[in-house]
């Protein structure tokens, strides 16, 4: 990994991080990367703005890759980058946490075996980062605006939003976006809500499940079921 090792410290990404990554072991489903795919992969992702922070660091060997923000609002975080469908949004606030979290579930094959409670976003708890989160959140509402015209990247900063709302900020930041034109983005707004298990959303769901955009009503109709169960 010596070209990624240069990247990661050309970057100023914590030397404990870069040292936990080295210490990995590669397994089915986390494979570390060769120069040569770590190369051709950065090539690839360069010639993408939505792609312009991210740094391959693992494969599944199905295409898909384990990526690092190495530089924007969303620095030092971990997201996946699925070939099939494009989310972006963090899911591990550093790569110290994911590499953690990788060594504590020995037995998976990735983050799809990972139980809700092992990602750091989103999460249904206040994290003790809640104020950094809080800026990053503002620095991403700047991105928001600016990438009006690019819809690709307003979804994906959309994503990213989301997934760092606190549960305390359900109203503030995930709300606005169930009406959003954006039926990715209002799909994943109800969705969202429905990890969340947001009873006081349960009126304006019911409306969504007839009234959303395609995707949209279905999420709003799982949504409310995990409601009720939440509730039960």
């Amino acid at each position: 990994m010596d070209h990624l090792k240069e990247v990661l410290i050309k970057h100023s990404i914590a030397s404990a991080d870069i040292a936990k990554l080295e210490a990995f072991e590669s397994r089915p489903g986390c494979n570390g990367l060769a120069d040569e795919e770590f190369e051709d992969m950065q090539a690839y992702l360069g010639s993408f703005p939505v792609y312009q922070f991210l740094v391959p660091f693992l494969t599944d060997d199905n295409s898909n890759y384990y990526c690092l923000y190495v530089d924007g609002p969303l620095k030092g975080m971990v997201c996946y980058l699925n070939h099939e469908e494009l989310d972006l949004a963090p899911r591990f606030r550093s790569l110290s946490s994911f590499i953690d979290t990788l060594n504590n579930h020995p037995g998976s094959n990735g983050m799809e075996d990972f139980e809700d409670r092992a990602f750091d976003f989103p999460s249904r708890e206040v994290s003790p980062n809640y104020l950094q989160d809080q800026e990053i959140i503002g620095a991403l509402y700047h991105a928001l605006a600016a990438a009006a015209d690019d819809d690709q990247q307003r979804t994906q900063t959309a994503f990213a939003l989301m997934a760092l709302a606190a549960p305390t900020d359900i109203e503030t930041i995930i709300y606005p976006f169930l009406d959003d034109e954006d039926m990715y983005v209002q799909e994943r707004a109800i969705a969202l809500v429905g990890f969340h298990a947001y009873q006081p959303a349960a009126a304006k769901l019911t409306a969504l499940a007839t009234q959303a955009q395609h995707n949209g009503k279905l999420a709003a109709k799982i949504a409310l079921q995990k409601i009720a169960a939440a509730g039960a």
